[in-house]
Formats: C-alpha cells, structure tokens, sequence
C-alpha cells in the first residue's frame, strides 16, 4: 500500500471518521508485513504531534516507544488487551490511533486476544466537553462559567476575577478586607484550573468544591476542599498555606505540590505528595491529634476511625486525573464505577454486592465515550451492564 493511502486511513480511523470499507482495508494493511515500516513512521510522528511523552515520566516515555516499535509488529496478532503488569505499555498504540488506551485482564490475570470494535450505542455518555463550575462571591451572587465570556467576571474589594482564554480563573489584586469565594465544579464537568491571589495554582476535579478568601493578609493562607483537588502552592515561608479537608483533616505546606483525594464516598482521605514537603494532621472528634510529614513519593491515608496510614505509591496514578487519564491499577469495580460516575454524571446500582469486589486494571482516556470503557470490562466475561435512564445498572455476566 502506498504511504500516503495508509496514512489516511490511520488519520481517518484516529478521527473516528472511517467507513466499514476502509476499515476493513486498514486491517488488511496492518496484517501487510510490506506496510511495516510506514506504520512505524506514522507511529513516530502521532507519538510527538499528540504529545504523549507529557503523560507520562521522562523514563516511561522512552521504555514505551521503544515497546510499541515491537508490539505492533505486523507478524503478530493485533491485541486491545494486555496484562497490566506485563505489557502495559503495548497499549499506548492504541492511544495514538483512538484517543484512548485500555489495559485489562480477567480475574486470573491473563489477557483477552479479541480485537473489540464495537460499541453499543446504548451504552454510550460522552465525556464532558464544558466547565459547568459555578463561582459563589462574597455577596451571594452566582456566576456560572459556561454561560460567560472571556475577560473579566467580577471585581470585590479590589480583586479582579478574569476568565482566560483557556476557560481557567485568576484571581488579580489585593484587598484589605477577608472575602470568601466559594467554586463549586459538579459532576460531568471538565476539570478548571483556578490560580489564587498568591500565585497558587489549583486543578479542582469533577464533583469537587473549594472555598478561599480573595486575597491573603492575615498570617496564614487557608481554603476549605470538597472532593478532590491538585495544589501547586506559590512559596511564602512567612504565610503557611492550609488546606481544611472536609473538617476531618488539615494540610499544611510552605511551597509545595499534591493532591487531596477527599471525597465523601471514599473510605480514606488521600493526600499525595508530588515534590517539597506537607504536614498532614487529623482533626477529628474524640482522637488525639496526630501529625505526619510526608516525603514526594509518599501518601497519608486517614480513614474514619482517624488511623493513619502512610505508603509508598505511584504518583502518575494519584495525578492520573489531571493529565486527561484514568489510571486503574487492580482497582475495585466499585471504585472505578465512582469515578465513572463523577466524570460523566451517572447514577450507579448493582445487581450483586458480590461484583463491587471485581478488580481490572485499565489506562484510559477520560475523553473517551463511557460505552467504550463499559465493552472493554464486559469482554472480560466477568460483569455484564444495563442502562436505564442516567443510571447503569451493574449485572452478573
């Protein structure tokens, strides 16, 4: 096949634009040995247009280019599932050319060789393409996001509230007097980056909220969190920032950047150290306090009872979130299902207790369709999915 035609049908089925015909020729192509090397030229240059090494670390990015040159070898079969821990990064050829990589295995760990290319339409909910947060001001008005323009928003006590052109907030200014804003992002909502008076950045995640003063001027910088949410704290050794987490928890950093994972649906309020330091302490009734530092690579979990458990664990899954990905590492179907359902505003039953215990391992684009993640978990012959209305409905397979 000539470059020019394989490279058109790789961009049409990237774009999801193909026909039956030409994708049947595409499958052809690649079963090719002749087409080889045109493949693997189409593969370099996705690989730096789509900016893929960014979602991952520095020594990922090399291991798995290196990898998807030998994976997609046309004399071998073409797979859409692999073992997490074994082949993971075969999969990031599926990223390039649907916008989504999936990584799942059946309940003993082997992976399943069918090639999936359907999607039941039934099952399908889009990923969101807005910000639907609103802004709660001091004054009690409301402004919501998707519904504004660019440029300024709002001016209190001196301090602007400017939309950038890439849908994120800034805030601009000081004042003299203490005034509260609250953002609340809801489900099904894009994630929105919002950069405080101090210089802090904050990525706040479907479902969340947070509540912050305007501008600093007393000895410390405190906000209250709701849900989850990524900080990268503008360093002010004389002026501590706080975080107060659901008033079960609080943490406290100088410069830093992590994450809080605190919603209330989850067991443990999750706090992940990316780089500097943090101290976390709990602040619930009845316990004595305790107080825990954290080094980058670590996470403090706090449960209800008020234990602490501190563990080594994999940044880029914590963060998943933030670079646009789900990152499921023998996760629970349960908790996948709470992700689902606040990344794409559906309500969740299931038929048996007994399926929230299944566990999948899975790197996905949170840009894909539901219904694509949905197929994938149901070819495993582990669990099976009903929709009615907004709720999907979690059956015995």
């Amino acid at each position: 096949m000539k470059t020019d035609r394989l490279y058109n049908l790789l961009d049409a089925y990237q774009s999801q634009s193909i026909g039956p015909e030409e994708k049947q020729e595409l499958l052809q192509a690649l079963a090719d040995p002749s087409n080889a090397e045109i493949l693997k030229e189409w593969i370099a240059e996705r690989w730096e247009k789509e900016k893929l090494p960014e979602l991952l670390s520095s020594g990922q990015s090399q291991q798995l280019y290196e990898t998807i040159r030998e994976v997609i070898s046309p004399k071998k079969k073409i797979v859409y599932f692999f073992p997490l821990r074994r082949i993971a990064v075969a999969a990031v050829f599926v990223l390039m050319i649907t916008g989504a990589y999936f990584l799942f295995t059946d309940r003993q760990g082997h992976p399943q060789d069918q090639l999936s290319t359907t999607i039941a339409q039934s099952l399908d909910v889009k990923a969101p393409d807005a910000n639907r947060a609103r802004i709660t001001l001091a004054d009690g008005q409301v402004l919501y996001l998707d519904s504004l323009g660019n440029g300024k928003l709002a001016q209190q006590k001196g301090v602007e509230i400017i939309k950038l052109d890439d849908g994120q907030l800034q805030y601009k200014g000081t004042s003299a007097e203490t005034v509260y804003n609250t953002i609340d992002n809801p489900r099904g909502s894009e994630v929105i980056s919002i950069t405080l008076a101090d210089g802090t950045k904050v990525w706040l995640n479907a479902a969340s909220g947070i509540t912050y003063p305007t501008s600093f001027i007393s000895g410390e910088r405190k906000v209250e969190l709701r849900g989850e949410a990524y900080f990268e704290v503008a360093k002010n050794e004389k002026m501590p920032f706080i975080v107060n987490v659901a008033n079960k928890a609080e943490v406290k950093v100088l410069g830093t950047h992590f994450n809080i994972n605190a919603y209330e649906d989850e067991v443990a309020i999750k706090t992940t150290l990316i780089e500097g330091s943090v101290q976390v302490s709990q602040k619930l009734n009845n316990s004595i306090p305790q107080y825990l530092k954290l080094q980058p690579g670590e996470q403090a979990s706090l449960n209800a009872s008020g234990a602490f458990k501190i563990a080594q664990i994999d940044i880029d899954e914590s963060i998943a979130w933030k670079k646009g990905l789900f990152n499921f590492n023998d996760t629970d179907l349960e908790s996948i299902m709470k992700c689902l359902s606040r990344w794409y505003d559906i309500d969740v039953q299931y038929e048996s207790k007994d399926l929230k215990a299944l566990t999948f391992g899975a790197i996905i684009s949170r840009r894909s369709n539901i219904s694509a993640i949905l197929n994938l978990m149901k070819m495993t012959g582990t669990v099976d999915f009903k929709i009615i209305g907004n709720t999907i409905i979690v059956c015995n397979k």
